[in-house]
């Protein structure tokens, strides 16, 4: 842990709500560098009232529900965070969830003492510029390789070939993944993937904010309420539909109920609407239950007969599920990553 940075966070935290609230509010931490709790950094007393805090350097949803399952449910803990964007401050909500953020972004939900503020911009500057292996492109790139990690041994030209990437793309989105540790040469002609728990984590976030708006082709519902679209769907085996999101978790382990569809699929969508009875609705309704977005990797059902080319990849579906609001959604989420996706990446006996 970089304490310097979290306390950073912290203070940065404290100095922007007291220039919000003036005289009106006083933060006090104490404890920041001893305290008795596990898992609790210190002690914030917040008008007097004292809350437990987490700082996140980076945080994930993630990263937050699996903090709340280590610690007792009747503390009132307050994540502080580096700087929370709309989606996270959403989940907070949704969850009743406390923090506060650099920017002043607050939410605290307490009988007696009640402060919500979101909207604000980070006050101490831009963030640096996402490299570019995190940008599209790379995002692409970088999905290939975590569901055939082989192919990171592969020469360029072959990479470029299999993704669709140019060559030149290619080059440097490697040397920016080898210089953040996330790819090592092991000899002259083997590449492994390296810190890959770190690469899934960095990658699921960036897809949810940079590459899935873009994969992005709209909401439907079915013509007939409560119509299962997904069975006939599963019963075609076509390959041409990729179940991703709840379903698919559903269908990995059973850790959720799905009340959600994401459908991965380049098929004309005149054809879906005629052929799976669905229409198109808006997002903001509740009965808009099926998404459909774009398939962006490349995949021969034929390389590997033994995987089920209906679902996703757990990595994608990872992803999916951290892209929810909902808390058991991002519970089953962490699941996948411990259980699955990391069993994956230690058969290929790789650095986890």
């Amino acid at each position: 842990m970089n304490k310097i940075k979290e306390a950073d966070i912290l203070d940065k935290a404290k100095l922007t709500l007291e220039d919000v609230f003036k005289d009106e509010l006083t933060l006090r931490d104490k404890n920041w560098t001893s305290n008795g709790d596990k898992g609790i950094d210190g002690h914030l007393l917040f008008n007097g009232v004292e809350f437990p805090f987490i700082v996140f350097t980076q945080a994930t949803t993630g990263q937050v529900v699996k903090s709340v399952k280590k610690l007792p449910k009747e503390k009132n803990i307050l994540f502080i965070l580096d700087y929370a964007k709309p989606e996270m401050i959403h989940f907070f909500k949704e969850n009743n969830l406390f923090f506060v953020d650099t920017a002043g972004n607050c939410y605290v939900n307490l009988p007696n003492f009640k402060i919500m503020i979101d909207g604000r911009k980070n006050v101490f500057g831009k963030l640096p510029d996402t490299k570019i292996a995190f940008q599209k492109t790379g995002l692409k790139l970088i999905y290939q390789l975590l569901i055939e990690p082989e192919l990171a041994s592969e020469n360029y030209r072959t990479i470029a070939s299999k993704t669709g990437v140019s060559l030149a793309s290619v080059n440097n989105i490697f040397e920016e993944l080898k210089e953040d540790n996330f790819i090592i040469e092991v000899n002259h002609k083997k590449r492994n993937l390296y810190r890959v728990e770190r690469l899934v984590t960095k990658w699921a976030i960036n897809y949810t904010d940079i590459l899935r708006p873009k994969i992005h082709r709209g909401y439907f519902r079915p013509l007939t309420p409560k119509t299962d679209v997904s069975k006939n769907i599963l019963a075609e085996k076509n390959g041409q539909i990729y179940i991703g999101g709840q379903l698919a978790a559903q269908h990995l382990n059973g850790q959720i109920i799905a009340s959600t569809s994401a459908l991965f699929s380049n098929i004309r969508l005149s054809k879906m609407v005629e052929k799976y009875h669905i229409i198109p609705t808006q997002s903001t309704t509740q009965d808009a239950n099926i998404e459909v977005l774009e398939v962006f990797w490349n995949e021969n059902p034929a390389d590997n007969p033994a995987k089920n080319h209906l679902l996703t990849d757990p990595v994608l579906i990872y992803a999916e599920l951290l892209n929810s609001n909902n808390f058991r959604s991002v519970e089953a989420a962490q699941h996948i990553l411990e259980n699955e996706i990391r069993d994956k990446f230690i058969g290929y006996k790789l650095h986890w």
